[in-house]
C-alpha cells in the first residue's frame, strides 16, 4: 500500500522547492563538479571583487560590497558566468520523469530547464515564473505545463532592475516588489499541497521566515516533508515539532523508491473511463473521442441530458436554492422550477427548427437584458430542452470551464452533424468564437453559438462580436403572461413564502408592480412579501449566526461584488480552512448564499454569491464605519495573488484611486490600504499612481502632494504605462491652476499640463482621455481670457484638438460632452463672436475660425451667413471634409426635403470607403434611402454596420423620416414575420423589409396578438444597420 506522500507525488499533486543542495553536484560538459554551498560562494565573492579580505563576511554584506564596487551588471554577469554551465545532475533528471503541481527553487541556474530538455518524453513542459509579467495563471491552469518558479531570479534575465538576482536574504519581503505573485503562490501552496523541500539546511532563514509567517496566520496545513542527507538530530526534533516530516535522504533515493511502486499501483486515464462515451450514441461511427475530450465533455461542455447524477442531486435538490436567486447547475431544470418566459418559444423555434433549414454555416444569436434579467436560467432551460424536447446536439458550457476550440473541432468532426453550443456571459470568450466562425466557414461545418451578455457590456467598445451581426433576443420586464407564469410555479412548488397569506389576484398585482425592477429583486421581495430588496440581504446577512461563516461571506462579497470569484486557495490563507472543511462547517449557514464550483480557469474550485448585485448590496450594509471597510479591504488584499487574473482585477478595483476618495473620508484609512499593497510587493508605480489619483479627487485634495507622488514612479519602469502618469500629472497641474487666485500661476500651470497632453496625444492612440483632457484645460483658458487677440487662438487650438480627437475617436461620448459646453461658452460669450468674425476678416483660410463661425450661424439658423465664410473657404480648398460637412449640414438643417441634392452632393466629399469619418457617411445613406436610390442605400448601411465602432452607437436609431410640414411620416405596412420580440414589415414604398420591435407600439401587450398579414402604419428612422420602424400603430 502507498501512503498519502506516495499517492500526492505519482498523482501529480505534491509540490517541490529547491535550494543550493539541490544543485550542488552540477558538473561542467566535462563532468567536473562545478556546483557550490553558500560558503562557497561567498568565498568566490570574495575573490573576485573584495581582494580576498581576511575579514568576517556575511554572504549578505559581500554581495552588497561587491555590487558596489562593480555595479550591477557586472555583478550579475559573474554570477552568470559561475552557473551558466551546470548540467543536471541525476536527481534532476529524476524528477523530470514524474508530473509536478509546481517546482519552486531559489537557485539561479539552468538545471531543471536541461532535464526537461533532455528528457523527451518528460510528463510536462516547463515554464518559467520569474516576475509578476510572467503568465502564472496560464501556466497553473494547463495540465501539460509545469511552473518553475524561480524566486530569487534566473540567469536567463540578467541584469533585469525589477527582478534583480537575490544573492541572500533573511527577509524574503525585501524582495517582494514585482515578485508578489511569485511568493503568494508559494504560501498558497504550503498552506494547501504536500511541499518537499530539499537543498536547504533546517536552519536556512529563507524558509524559516515563510514558514514563520504561515504559523503566525494561524493555518492549519499539510506535514510538509523536508529531506536533508546531512540532517542535524536536534534541528530534526525541533522542524518534526514544526509539523514537518524530516527524513534523511536524499532526492534521488526519495524518488526512486517511490518510482517503484509506479507501474504496480497507478492505472492508466483509461481504466476509469467509460466503455460508452457520454455522446456515443451522436457519433455514427465506431470513432470515439479521445481522452482529452472525453474528460472535457464529462466536466465542462456538458451534453445536457437527464443522467445518473443529475437525477441524484435534482432528488436532494433543496427548492430553495433556486428561488433565492442561485442558479447553479442542472438540478433546478431537471426539477421544472423555472417559469416559462415569453420569449421563450420563439428562441426554440429560431435554434431547433429555422436553423435545422438554413442553409447559413455559421449562425450566432444573443440573449440580452440587464443584470438579474433571467438570461443564465432562459440559456438553460433551452440548452435541455434543446436534448430533451427536439433531441438536438445541444452542448453547454458549464461555470468555470474554458472553451477549447481544439477540442470542440474535433467533437464537430466527431459528430458529422450540426450542433449548438450554449454558453452564457459570452464576452468572457471572444476570441474563441471568432476561431469557431473560421473553422466553420473553412470546414463547412454547420453551428450556431446562442450567447448571453448583459446589455450594457455588449455596448462596449472592446466587443469584437458585434461585427458577427448576431441575431438578438432582449429580456425585459415581465409581461403578463410571465407573471401569471410565476405565480403558478411559486404555488406549485410552496415557494411563496410571506406571499402565501395574499390571492391569487392580489399575488398577481404584487408582483406585477414589482415587474419593472431585476428579476431577481422580484423574486425576492415577491417570497418576502413587505419586505424591500435592501432589507432581505440585509437580513440574510446579519442572520448568518457563526461569525467565522458571516467572515467569510463578506470576503466572498467582497469580490463578487465586481462579478469575480475568490479562489479555494485564496480562502485557505484567509480562514484555514479547505473545501472539505468549507462544506462540513459552513455549508449548513451558507448553503441560500454561495455557490461554488470548480473552475478550470484558474486550477482550483471558487466561491461567489447569488448573484454580484447581491453581493454589492451586502458590502454596502455590512460596515458600521469607514476602519471596518478599510481592515476588511487590508485583509483580503494581504493574500491576493495577481498571478491570477481573478485576484489581478480585484486588486485594480480595490486601489483604484477614485473609488478610495468616494469610499473614505480619513485619508490615513485609505492610505493604510495603499501600505498593505506594497509590502505584498504589488508594483510600486501602480501605488505611487493610485495614490495620486485619490489625493487629486478627494474631497480634500492634495494636489502638491500627488505630484510628489507622481514624481517618485521609475520612468524607467518598463511594465507600467507611463502615458498614464503623465496624463494624471496634467490633470493635478489644471486642478492647481483652478484653484489658483494668482494669474501668473494659472498660466504656469495650464502651460505645464497642456506640454504633457500634447506629448500624451502624440504618443498614444489608445483612449481619448488626452485629446478630453486638453479640452478642459482649454475651455478654462477660454473662462479666464480677459485678452481678446489670445482668445482667437484659444479657440483656434481647442478646435483643432476636438477635431483631431474626433478623426481618431468617432462619436466618442467625453469628446461629445465637451464640445456642448465649449459650444454653450462661446455662444453666451458676445465678446468671443465678434472677435471670431474679426479674425475671419483678417484670414478667411483658418479652418478652425471657419468652422467656429459657421457652427455659430447654423445654431442661430442663419445659414446664408454660415455658408458665405464656408463658401469663401472652399475656393482654396474645395475638398475639405469637415466644411464640406458643415455645408451638408446646413441644407439639412434648413429645409432637407427640398435641399437635399446639394446635401448628398457635400456629403459625398466628405468620406472615402474605408475611412472612419462615419457621420457623413450615415447621413448621405439616409437621404440616399429616403430620396433617391434606397439600392445604393443600402450597400452603404451594409459598410456602416461592419464599421469599428461600438455596438451602442450602431444599434443608436436617428434620423427620423419627416413630412413637408416636419412631422413624424407614416407609411402603410404589412407584417411579414413576427416573434415574441420583433418582426419584418413591407411598406409599398420601399422595396426590402423593415425591421419592426415590438417597443415601438404603445402597449406592447398588444404585440402578442399581431400575426403576419396584419397591417401597420409606421414612421421609419435609421441606425447604422439600416433603416428601423420607429412608431407602429395597429390599424
Amino acid at each position: 500500500m502507498m501512503d498519502y506522500t506516495e499517492k500526492q507525488v505519482l498523482q501529480g499533486k505534491a509540490v517541490l522547492f529547491l535550494g543550493a543542495g539541490a544543485s550542488y553536484n552540477c558538473t561542467d560538459h566535462e563532468k567536473k563538479r562545478i556546483g557550490f554551498t553558500g560558503n562557497e560562494l561567498l568565498q568566490k565573492i570574495n575573490e573576485e571583487f573584495l581582494g580576498n579580505t581576511p575579514n568576517h563576511l556575511t554572504l549578505d554584506f559581500a554581495s552588497t560590497m561587491a555590487i558596489q564596487k562593480a555595479g550591477r551588471e557586472n555583478f550579475d554577469l559573474f554570477i552568470k558566468e559561475l552557473v551558466c554551465d551546470f548540467d543536471p545532475t541525476n536527481e534532476h533528471k529524476l524528477l523530470s520523469e514524474f508530473k509536478w503541481k509546481a517546482i519552486f527553487t531559489t537557485n539561479y541556474d539552468e538545471a531543471i530547464e536541461k532535464a526537461y530538455r533532455e528528457n523527451k518524453s518528460a510528463l510536462q513542459k516547463i515554464e518559467k515564473i520569474i516576475s509578476d509579467n510572467d503568465s502564472l495563471q496560464k501556466v497553473v491552469v494547463n495540465p501539460d505545463k509545469l511552473p518553475v518558479v524561480k524566486i530569487h531570479g534566473c540567469i536567463s534575465r540578467p541584469n533585469d532592475a525589477r527582478t534583480p538576482l537575490v544573492i541572500s536574504c533573511s527577509d524574503y519581503r525585501r524582495h517582494q516588489e514585482n515578485r508578489s505573485s511569485l511568493y503568494q503562490y508559494l504560501k498558497e501552496c504550503l498552506t494547501s499541497d504536500l511541499v518537499i523541500f530539499y537543498g536547504y539546511g533546517l536552519g536556512d532563514n529563507n524558509i524559516v521566515g515563510i514558514l514563520d509567517d504561515l504559523e503566525k496566520e494561524g493555518v492549519n496545513r499539510t506535514r510538509h516533508i523536508w529531506l536533508d542527507p546531512f540532517m542535524d538530530e536536534m534541528y530534526k526534533d525541533y522542524w518534526e515539532s514544526k509539523n514537518l516530516l524530516c527524513k534523511v535522504n536524499n532526492l534521488y533515493d526519495f524518488l526512486s523508491e517511490i518510482k517503484s511502486k509506479q507501474d504496480s499501483n497507478i492505472l492508466s486515464l483509461n481504466t476509469f473511463l467509460k466503455n460508452d462515451s457520454v455522446i456515443s450514441k451522436l457519433i455514427p461511427s465506431n470513432d470515439r473521442p479521445s481522452n482529452e475530450l472525453e474528460t472535457y465533455l464529462l466536466k465542462q461542455l456538458l451534453y445536457v441530458e437527464m443522467n445518473d447524477e443529475i437525477k441524484r442531486e435534482s432528488d436532494n435538490y433543496n427548492n430553495d436554492i433556486f428561488y433565492r436567486g442561485n442558479t447553479h447547475g442542472f438540478s433546478w431544470v431537471a426539477k421544472n422550477l423555472d417559469f416559462q418566459r415569453a420569449i421563450e418559444r420563439t428562441l426554440e423555434v429560431e435554434l431547433f427548427e429555422n436553423f435545422e433549414i438554413s442553409n447559413q454555416l455559421f449562425n450566432f444569436l444573443i440573449i440580452n437584458g440587464y443584470a438579474g434579467s433571467g438570461k443564465s436560467v432562459l440559456l438553460k432551460r433551452l440548452a435541455w430542452n434543446g436534448v430533451s424536447k427536439f433531441n438536438g446536439n445541444c452542448f453547454y458550457l458549464s461555470e468555470g470551464a474554458t472553451l477549447n476550440t481544439k477540442l470542440i473541432f474535433e467533437l464537430i468532426k466527431l459528430i458529422k452533424e450540426p450542433i449548438i453550443l450554449f454558453i452564457d456571459n459570452i464576452l468572457e470568450h471572444q476570441t474563441e468564437i471568432l476561431e469557431i466562425k473560421n473553422f466553420s466557414i473553412k470546414d463547412s461545418s454547420k453551428i450556431m453559438i446562442i450567447g448571453a451578455a448583459r446589455s450594457n457590456e455588449w455596448n462596449n467598445s472592446e466587443n469584437i462580436l458585434d461585427k458577427l451581426n448576431p441575431n438578438f433576443f432582449s429580456l425585459k420586464d415581465l409581461n403578463d403572461f410571465e407573471v401569471k407564469n410565476l405565480v403558478n410555479k411559486l404555488k406549485e412548488f410552496k415557494a411563496e413564502g410571506s406571499l402565501k397569506e395574499l390571492s391569487d389576484i392580489d399575488k398577481y398585482k404584487f408582483i406585477k408592480e414589482k415587474s419593472n425592477n431585476q428579476l431577481l429583486v422580484t423574486l425576492l421581495e415577491a417570497t418576502h412579501y413587505g419586505q424591500e430588496f435592501s432589507e432581505i440581504i440585509k437580513d440574510e446577512y446579519e442572520g448568518i449566526y457563526d461569525r467565522s461563516a458571516k467572515d467569510l461571506y463578506l470576503s466572498i462579497c467582497c469580490f463578487h461584488r465586481h462579478g469575480l470569484e475568490l479562489r479555494a486557495g485564496m480562502i485557505k490563507r484567509l480562514s484555514g480552512i479547505n473545501f472539505e472543511q468549507f462544506k462540513e462547517k459552513f455549508l449548513q449557514p451558507l448553503e441560500l448564499l454561495v455557490t461554488s464550483y470548480y473552475s478550470y480557469r484558474v486550477n482550483d474550485i471558487v466561491y461567489t454569491t447569488r448573484h454580484s448585485y447581491i453581493a454589492q448590496h451586502v458590502f454596502k450594509q455590512a460596515f458600521l464605519s469607514e476602519m471596518d471597510k478599510a481592515q476588511q479591504l487590508i485583509k483580503i488584499i494581504r493574500y491576493l495573488n495577481i498571478g491570477f487574473d481573478t485576484d489581478s482585477k480585484a486588486l485594480d478595483f480595490i486601489l483604484k484611486g477614485r473609488i478610495l476618495a468616494e469610499e473614505f473620508n480619513d485619508k490615513d484609512l485609505a492610505h493604510s490600504i495603499f501600505n498593505i499593497a506594497q509590502d505584498i510587493g504589488v508594483n510600486n508605480a501602480f501605488i505611487l499612481h493610485q495614490r495620486a489619483i485619490f489625493e487629486i479627487n478627494h474631497q480634500n485634495p492634495n494636489y502638491e502632494l500627488a505630484l510628489d507622488y507622481l514624481k517618485r514612479i521609475n520612468s524607467n519602469d518598463g511594465y507600467y504605462d507611463m502615458r498614464t502618469v503623465e496624463h494624471t500629472k496634467a490633470n493635478a497641474y489644471r486642478k492647481i491652476a483652478l484653484n489658483s487666485s494668482s494669474k501668473q500661476d494659472k498660466i504656469k500651470y495650464r502651460n505645464l499640463s497642456l506640454k504633457l497632453l500634447n506629448d500624451n496625444i502624440r504618443t498614444s492612440n489608445r483612449t481619448s482621455m488626452p485629446y478630453h483632457t486638453k479640452g478642459l484645460v482649454l475651455l478654462d483658458e477660454i473662462k479666464d481670457c480677459d485678452n481678446e487677440n489670445d482668445l482667437v487662438d484659444i479657440i483656434k487650438d481647442f478646435e483643432n484638438n476636438l477635431s483631431a480627437g474626433f478623426k481618431k475617436f468617432p462619436y466618442d461620448e467625453s469628446l461629445t460632452v465637451l464640445e456642448h459646453d465649449f459650444s454653450d461658452e462661446i455662444d453666451n460669450s458676445p465678446r468671443a463672436i465678434e472677435k471670431i468674425k474679426e479674425a475671419l476678416r483678417k484670414n478667411s483660410d483658418n479652418i478652425y475660425i471657419v468652422q467656429r463661425y459657421a457652427k455659430f450661424y447654423i445654431k442661430k439658423n442663419d445659414f446664408l451667413e454660415a455658408r458665405t465664410c464656408m463658401l469663401n473657404f472652399l475656393r482654396n480648398d474645395v475638398n475639405n471634409r469637415t466644411i464640406n460637412y458643415l455645408m451638408a449640414y446646413s441644407y439639412i438643417k434648413e429645409n432637407e426635403s427640398l435641399y437635399f441634392q446639394n446635401a448628398i452632393k457635400y456629403l459625398k466629399k466628405c468620406y472615402s470607403p474605408r475611412d472612419s469619418n462615419y457621420e457623413p457617411k450615415f447621413l448621405h445613406a439616409c437621404l440616399e434611402y429616403i430620396y433617391q436610390s434606397e439600392e445604393k442605400a443600402l450597400k452603404i448601411f451594409t459598410d456602416l454596420n461592419q464599421s469599428n465602432v461600438s455596438p451602442k452607437i450602431k444599434n443608436k436609431p436617428t434620423h427620423m423620416i419627416r413630412d413637408s410640414e416636419g412631422n413624424e411620416r407614416f407609411f402603410d405596412a404589412i407584417i411579414v414575420t413576427i416573434n415574441d420580440q420583433f418582426g419584418f414589415v413591407k411598406t409599398s414604398k420601399y422595396a426590402e423589409n423593415i425591421h419592426v420591435h415590438k417597443s415601438t407600439i404603445s402597449n406592447e401587450e398588444d404585440w402578442e396578438a399581431l400575426r403576419p398579414g396584419d397591417p401597420l402604419k409606421i414612421s421609419i428612422w435609421f441606425s447604422f444597420r439600416g433603416p428601423r420602424a420607429k412608431t407602429a400603430i395597429i390599424l
